[in-house]
């Protein structure tokens, strides 16, 4: 009885748990049903989700218990994630609303827009002609912002839609674990599953209440996007006819300089106490440093070093300030200087030279200006990490023993930071004035004539040709002289060729000179050709050899690492060119390959088999490996052919015919005359070897003489009936008695004789 009373009780706390977290799901299953592409939520189904998330969310947080997870079967931060996606669907469903009211009137703004766009077109610009260039420079900032706009609208677009497609592939795989948990379970089987139930639809709605946000978001992207598009092209119209109508406005000019003047004015005092603050920053420095001397405790000690530090930072600051102080004022003269050349291209256009000469100025300010800036920005960012990192930490005391003021790190930094943010600012004003100015020097440049602007791009060629490229001992190397070089170098190295060619060609080439003493005199005229072609060209662009000597060392390493294979092989070419081991038309024999040298190079030499294929053998090969040269002293060669006659031939006839058949031959040289030898007793034949001597120009000759041979002495041997031995057996069967011969079947058996 009291089992079943345990029971009871234990049943009903878990159906009183069961409630609870129910009543923290108010969900109901009809809402996470895919609904049509064409259903659209309305202000007041929103509300209504968004109140229902928030009604769930208190039972959500009071379920969120030990008690509650262990009941279930799942861990806490189960249902702490629950109660987080309460909390960010109700953000969601904000965000919902605040997107559909931002729809709303992102289409009145739209309408209005049109609306200016129409009352434009209609009656032009309100304020007439003639128009200042202050009134053209707010035009042109706004159409600068509208495109700048623009561009980041346009990404801000891509990463909504992206986002937007992203939630509805959650969607759709939570709608997918939703029917996969009911077709496996029933959400009424345990607490367990309806609780999992209940999460999963929770899910569907997050994602579902998450990608019609990002939708929502990405048509107002667009909606923003194409206000922005039709307020640039109206912005730029009324640039274009404000520049149009644009002319000298004195009272403007002296309003902007004026303006100017008095920031410098601002400037320079601020410049003044700048120095004295920074000069009262060294004294305080200097007396901190002198207590950290003094110091005896180590208390003292690190409140006097920390004084020290913060000084020191103060005094940084303080002149980095007055060093962009200084640059600023540098800056607010060339902002008059713009505005007086804007002005003046108003009121009369100066000539195309002088137009140039400013747009030049103009560029090079503006690239100072482009290198500076980023690296300014830079700083900031890392300033303002810096600060952050020290947000909190122990301010240091004064002088007096007081804490913060003057000796605070924290306080230095954050004043840095306000200083070159001012800076940065000129700068990108300035840079804004730069490019304003060379768009209206190139507008005027590109209506002057056609010949003047060829003659200007002859100068700037003329420009480019005299350009020096660097400066040697005093001497300047510019672009002429180097291409003058360059054509020299090039000229001569084919001229030297040609010369040399020729001259090889028609006084090396005499009979009682060798092949190979005339390739190795026109190879070595060919290299002091070429040294004197360069030292020509150095010589004519007065470029002086020691300018070349700091590339020795690195020249030496390379050659002693890198080349040292390559120089191996040219020198052994000169080595092999004047020991002459090897000769041209040589016949040589290199790793089993016979062949003939063609070409002794300066890195390798050509070898031409009897199978016209070229091999290019490395010239140190020569002087490292074993090579057989047929041909070195003369071209005269011994050569030799086997042949094998029948045992019982006539061995004193078979030496006769050997050396009849080298007789008849012209091509074999009868001093030294022929002579054959009976080499072997061979296993089928009575071995006999005939030499003979022959001359050789081609790898081919010696086979072919040897091939007509072999013919001439099978004919002779035919004729005497002197039979050329070949591989042969004689089997032997001793016939003295009959042979038995037995039959067995298949088991083995004798199933007969037979004699």
């Amino acid at each position: 009885m009291k089992i079943r009373a345990y029971l009871s009780i234990l049943t009903l706390c878990v159906t009183i748990s069961v409630v609870l977290l129910a009543g923290a799901l108010p969900l109901q299953p009809e809402v996470y049903a895919e609904e049509p592409a064409t259903r659209q939520w309305t202000d007041e189904m929103i509300r209504q989700r968004s109140a229902e998330a928030a009604s769930a969310l208190l039972p959500a947080r009071e379920a969120a218990t030990p008690e509650n997870a262990a009941r279930l079967g799942i861990d806490l931060e189960s249902l702490e994630a629950r109660v987080r996606s309460y909390v960010e669907l109700e953000a969601t469903y904000d965000g919902l609303l605040s997107q559909m009211q931002k729809q709303i009137e992102l289409k009145k703004e739209s309408v209005a827009a049109a609306e200016e766009i129409n009352a434009f077109a209609q009656r032009g610009m309100l304020e007439k002609p003639p128009y200042p260039l202050s009134y053209y420079d707010d035009l042109w900032v706004g159409s600068e912002s509208l495109q700048q706009r623009i561009e980041t609208t346009a990404m801000a677009l891509k990463a909504a839609q992206r986002s937007a497609d992203e939630a509805t592939v959650n969607w759709r795989a939570a709608l997918d674990e939703v029917e996969g948990f009911k077709g496996a379970k029933s959400a009424k089987e345990g607490a367990r599953d309806f609780w999992i139930f209940e999460n999963l639809q929770l899910d569907v709605q997050l994602w579902d209440a998450k990608r019609r946000l990002q939708q929502l978001r990405a048509e107002n992207l667009k909606l923003q996007q194409q206000i922005a598009s039709d307020r640039a092209d109206l912005s730029r119209r009324q640039t274009d006819l404000v520049r149009l109508g644009l002319a000298y406005d004195e009272m403007d000019l002296a309003r902007q300089i004026d303006e100017l003047t008095q920031k410098k004015k601002e400037l320079q005092k601020g410049l003044d106490l700048l120095r004295k603050k920074k000069s009262a920053a060294d004294g305080k420095w200097l007396r901190a440093q002198d207590r950290s001397r003094k110091a005896e405790k180590n208390e003292d000690l690190a409140r006097s070093e920390a004084l020290v530090k913060s000084f020191d930072q103060w005094r940084k600051t303080y002149q980095e300030a007055i060093d962009q102080h200084e640059e600023m004022l540098r800056l607010t003269d060339l902002q008059q200087e713009v505005w007086r050349k804007r002005y003046e291209l108003l009121k009369q256009v100066p000539e195309p030279s002088v137009l140039l000469q400013w747009l030049e100025q103009s560029q090079q300010r503006l690239a100072h200006i482009d290198r500076v800036l980023p690296i300014e920005q830079q700083r900031q960012n890392s300033l303002w990490r810096q600060t952050s990192a020290l947000e909190g930490t122990t301010r240091a005391e004064t002088l007096d023993g007081k804490p913060g003021g003057d000796g605070d790190v924290v306080d230095a930094l954050r004043q840095m930071a306000v200083y070159r943010l001012e800076f940065i600012g000129t700068l990108v004003a300035s840079g804004g004035l730069e490019e304003r100015l060379g768009r209206e020097i190139d507008i005027h440049l590109d209506r002057t004539p056609i010949t003047y602007r060829l003659r200007k791009l002859w100068e700037q060629l003329g420009d480019i040709w005299n350009y020096q490229v660097w400066v040697i001992d005093g001497r300047p190397l510019t672009v002429q002289m180097t291409l003058v070089a360059l054509a020299i170098l090039l000229i001569g190295i084919m001229a030297t060729k040609i010369v040399i060619h020729r001259f090889a060609k028609r006084i090396l080439a005499r009979p009682q000179v060798k092949a190979t003493t005339a390739a190795t005199i026109e190879k070595l005229l060919l290299y002091l050709g070429y040294l004197l072609v360069v030292l020509f060209a150095l010589r004519m662009v007065n470029i002086p050899l020691a300018a070349f000597a700091f590339l020795g060392g690195a020249v030496a390493i390379g050659l002693g690492f890198g080349a040292q294979n390559l120089i191996n092989n040219f020198i052994s070419g000169f080595i092999i060119m004047g020991e002459q081991p090897i000769n041209i038309d040589d016949l040589i024999e290199v790793d089993g390959v016979l062949g003939q040298v063609e070409e002794i190079g300066a890195r390798c030499t050509r070898v031409r088999t009897g199978e016209n294929i070229h091999i290019l053998v490395p010239n140190s090969s020569f002087l490292e490996k074993n090579i057989t040269n047929w041909t070195l002293a003369d071209r005269l060669i011994r050569a030799y052919v086997t042949v094998g006659v029948a045992y019982g031939s006539p061995v004193d006839q078979v030496e006769a015919l050997l050396v009849k058949a080298c007789n008849t031959f012209d091509t074999i040289q009868k001093v030294p005359e022929p002579f054959a030898l009976f080499t072997d007793f061979g296993d089928n034949a009575l071995m006999f070897k005939v030499h003979f001597w022959i001359h050789v120009k081609r790898v081919i000759e010696r086979r072919m003489i040897e091939s007509k041979l072999r013919f001439r002495i099978d004919d002779l041997f035919r004729q005497a009936d002197i039979t050329i031995a070949f591989p042969q057996r004689d089997v032997h069967f001793d016939s003295a008695g009959p042979l038995r011969v037995q039959l067995l079947d298949s088991s083995g058996d004798t199933t007969g004789n037979k004699d």
